[in-house]
C-alpha cells in the first residue's frame, strides 16, 4: 500500500491528483487530502440543478466535476477526503465495504458507533457524515469518500441549496440527507483524525510505504488541472442535456419560456403565451454558451425590457439562471 498525504488544499489539484494516480500508478494506493471550500459534483450531474451557483460565484467557491458518478458534496477545511485505488478483480467483491472499513474502524476505536446506509453513505446516530463514490478504468478501481469532521454546515447548506426549478433531462440527482460533524463526539482536532485514519490503513496493510509526489509529478498534476479540471467545459458544459421552463411577464400577458441546453450551449429557446414577435431574441440566443458573459454579449444589440417586464438585460439573464 502506497500512502500519500497531500500537502495541497487546492480542490482542482487534488481532484486532478486522483486521476493522475488512477492512470499512472500500479498497486494499492491511499490518498488523503483536505480541500479549501469547494463543491464537487458527480460526473453525470447537472451543476445548475445541484448547487446554488449564484451563491458559489458570489462567495468565490469553485465547482469541480470529478471522474466518478454519485451525488454532489461540499468540501472545506473541516472535511477529510480519502481515496483508495486498487486492481479491480470483478463485481463480486463489496468494494464499498472494503474501502470504508478503515474509516469505520478508526471511529469505532475512538469510541463511536458508525453505521452503513443502503445508499453507500456512512452514518453516525442516523445522520450522514460520509458520502462515497467509485470509478473503474480498465482493471483499476478508484473509491473516494468524504468525512465531515468540522465542516461549516451553514455554508454547506447554502452551497448545495437546490433550485425549485424543475429541470428535465437524465442527469443524476443528489439525495438530500441530514448531516453531522463527527467532531461533535470526538476530543481531537482534524489533523489527529487524519493521523488515526492513516494508522488504520497501515494496520490493515501487509506492506506499506509513504510517498510524496516529485516535482515532475506535481507539474503533471498541475497541467491536468489546468487542461481539464479548472475549465468551464468540464465543470459546466459537460453536464448532461437539460431543459426548463420559466415564466416572464409582458403587458400582453404571461410568457412561458422553454430553454434547452446541450453541451453547454443553448440548443433551443422558445416563447409561448402571446402574439408578440420574439424570433429575433430566439435567434440571438440559440447556440450561445449557457454562461452569463456569453449571453450578455449576445444581447448587446437589444434591450429585453422591450419584450418583458424586466428592468434591463441583467435581470433577464438572472431569470435564465
Amino acid at each position: 500500500m502506497l500512502i500519500i498525504r497531500s500537502q495541497l488544499n487546492d480542490p482542482y489539484l487534488n481532484i486532478a491528483a486522483e486521476e493522475f494516480l488512477l492512470k499512472n500508478f500500479e498497486g494499492d494506493l491511499f490518498y488523503v487530502y483536505i480541500n479549501d471550500s469547494s463543491v464537487v459534483v458527480g460526473k453525470h450531474q447537472n451543476v445548475y440543478a445541484e448547487a446554488d451557483t449564484e451563491y458559489l460565484f458570489e462567495n468565490n467557491i469553485p465547482i469541480v466535476r470529478r471522474l466518478s458518478g454519485g451525488g454532489t458534496v461540499f468540501h472545506d477545511n473541516g472535511n477529510i477526503n480519502f481515496c483508495f485505488i486498487s486492481d479491480f478483480s470483478g463485481r463480486n467483491e463489496n468494494y464499498f465495504r472494503r474501502f470504508t472499513s478503515p474509516v469505520m474502524s478508526t471511529l469505532e476505536k475512538s469510541g463511536l458507533k458508525p453505521e452503513y446506509s443502503d445508499r453507500n453513505d456512512l452514518l453516525l446516530k442516523g445522520k450522514k457524515f460520509s458520502g462515497n463514490a467509485q470509478h473503474i478504468v480498465k482493471n483499476r478501481i478508484m473509491h473516494h469518500g468524504t468525512i465531515l469532521f468540522s465542516t461549516d454546515v451553514n455554508t454547506l447548506s447554502s452551497s448545495l441549496k437546490q433550485k425549485s426549478r424543475d429541470y428535465s433531462g437524465h442527469s443524476v440527482r443528489s439525495v438530500k440527507s441530514e448531516v453531522v460533524n463527527i467532531s461533535e463526539y470526538l476530543k481531537m482536532d482534524i489533523s489527529e483524525m487524519v493521523d488515526r485514519l492513516i494508522k488504520e490503513v497501515e494496520y490493515g496493510s501487509s506492506k506499506y510505504s509513504h510517498y510524496s509526489f516529485s516535482e515532475i509529478e506535481i507539474d503533471e498534476i498541475k497541467h491536468l488541472a489546468d487542461d481539464k479540471y479548472r475549465k468551464w467545459e468540464w465543470n459546466f458544459a459537460y453536464s448532461p442535456p437539460f431543459g426548463y421552463t420559466v415564466s416572464l411577464n409582458h403587458k400582453t400577458g404571461l410568457i412561458y419560456t422553454d430553454v434547452y441546453v446541450k453541451n453547454g450551449r443553448i440548443s433551443g429557446i422558445s416563447f409561448k403565451g402571446n402574439e408578440i414577435e420574439l424570433s429575433q431574441l430566439s435567434n440571438l440566443l440559440s447556440g450561445v454558451e449557457y454562461r452569463k458573459d456569453s449571453i450578455r454579449k449576445a444581447l448587446m444589440s437589444i434591450n429585453t425590457s422591450d419584450y418583458f417586464s424586466v428592468t434591463d438585460n441583467e435581470e433577464f439573464i438572472k431569470i435564465l439562471f
